[in-house]
C-alpha cells in the first residue's frame, strides 16, 4: 500500500503509515499496551480512566482533522471547513492533539488537562463528563511520572484512530473488553460499567421478548453488545 499524507490544521503535512482499518485484536493489543505503561503508581483499577481519556481524546481529535479536511478538499475554504457549525463536535485550535503532544515534557500534563477541559467546554452538554473527572489528572507526577507520560502520549500519537482506520463499532467491544480485563486484574466487579453478555443474554431469554414488543434498554448507545442488541437477535 502506498503512504497516505494528513494535513494538520495548521496547513502542514505529514506522512502517515498506509490506510487500513484496524482489526479488533490489533486495538485491543495497542490498548492493553498503553495499560502496561501505566503499571507502577496507578492502581488496576484507575488504568481505565488514562487509557479511555487519551483515547476518547486522540478519536475526537483525528475524527475533527478528517472532517475539516475533508470538508476543505469539497468547498475549497479552509476557514469555512473549520466554521463549528460544519462540525457535529470541535476541537479548539490550541487542543489540536499534534499541537499539545508537542508540549515539552515539564508542561505537557497541564496541557493535556487544559485540553480536554477546553474541549468538553467547547461541546457542552454532549461531551460534559468525557474528558474530565476527578480521577484522573495527568499533572500528579507521583502517580504518572512526566516521562511516563511522554511515553504513553507517543503511544496513541503513533496510531491514527480517524474513522478511516478505525471503525466505530470496535470501541464499543474495546470498551467492554478492557473494562472486563482492568476489573479482573484489580481483583474487583467490571457489572457496575456494563452489563455482561453472559447475563444479557439470560435477561433476554427470560424475558423472551417477540417482534412488535418495544424493548428499553438505557445503556443501549453505550452497550452495542448489550441487553438490547441481545434481545433482538
Amino acid at each position: 500500500m502506498a503512504t497516505t499524507e494528513l494535513k494538520r490544521l495548521n496547513g502542514d503535512t505529514v506522512k502517515t503509515r498506509p490506510q487500513r482499518r484496524l482489526t479488533q485484536a490489533e486495538l485491543d493489543s495497542f490498548l492493553e499496551k498503553a495499560a502496561d505503561m501505566l503499571r507502577g503508581g496507578i492502581d488496576h483499577s484507575e488504568f481505565r480512566g488514562y487509557v479511555f481519556t487519551l483515547l476518547f481524546y486522540k478519536r475526537i481529535n483525528d475524527v475533527y482533522v478528517e472532517n475539516v479536511v475533508a470538508l476543505e478538499k469539497e468547498l475549497g475554504d479552509s476557514d469555512l471547513a473549520q466554521d463549528p457549525r460544519m462540525h457535529d463536535f470541535v476541537v479548539p485550535e490550541d487542543c489540536v492533539w499534534e499541537k499539545v503532544a508537542r508540549t515539552t515534557e515539564l508542561k505537557l500534563g497541564t496541557a493535556l488537562n487544559d485540553a480536554m477541559r477546553a474541549i468538553e467546554r467547547a461541546n457542552t452538554p454532549k461531551f460534559d463528563g468525557i474528558l474530565t473527572n476527578s480521577t484522573v489528572d495527568f499533572n500528579a507526577q507521583d502517580r504518572l511520572p512526566r516521562s511516563k507520560l511522554v511515553t504513553i502520549v507517543n503511544h496513541f500519537g503513533s496510531l491514527p484512530l480517524d474513522r478511516a482506520n478505525v471503525h466505530d463499532d470496535l470501541f464499543g467491544n474495546a470498551y467492554e473488553y478492557l473494562i472486563r480485563n482492568f476489573a479482573s486484574n484489580a481483583g474487583r466487579s467490571s457489572g457496575e460499567f456494563y452489563t455482561p453478555r453472559e447475563v444479557a443474554y439470560l435477561m433476554s431469554e427470560i424475558v423472551e421478548p417477540q417482534p412488535g414488543h418495544h424493548v428499553c434498554d438505557w445503556a443501549a448507545d453505550r452497550e452495542r453488545n448489550g441487553l438490547f442488541t441481545t434481545s433482538g437477535r
